[in-house]
């Protein structure tokens, strides 16, 4: 969660209380494709004004998994993100909520 904000919103992610209105697939792709996707992903959230999105990263191994939190930490319109609710895709996906 960034910094600053409200630690009850970590929870309501947690628990499944957003529900995603945009979801990005990286099942495949490399790192490289995976990070333009996911720019494409917040920017699209943006234009449209969507606040939650879904990113499937898949089980394989790992790597993607591992490497889109560091991304998104560091991007300035993520507010939170946390692993989905099994209702979401579960282990093999994340859920992020931006500021838009």
């Amino acid at each position: 969660m960034r910094e600053g904000e409200d630690s009850h919103l970590l929870k309501q992610l947690r628990r499944g209380d957003f529900s995603p209105e945009l979801f990005l697939d990286l099942h495949g792709l490399t790192r490289e494709q995976a990070k333009l996707e996911l720019a494409s992903l917040i920017q699209a959230c943006e234009k449209e004004h969507i606040y939650c999105a879904s990113v499937m990263t898949g089980y394989g191994s790992y790597i993607l998994k591992r490497q889109i939190p560091r991304w998104l930490v560091q991007h300035p319109k993520v507010k939170a993100l946390h692993q989905a609710p099994k209702e979401w895709g579960g282990d093999a996906a994340i859920l992020i909520l931006l500021d838009v």
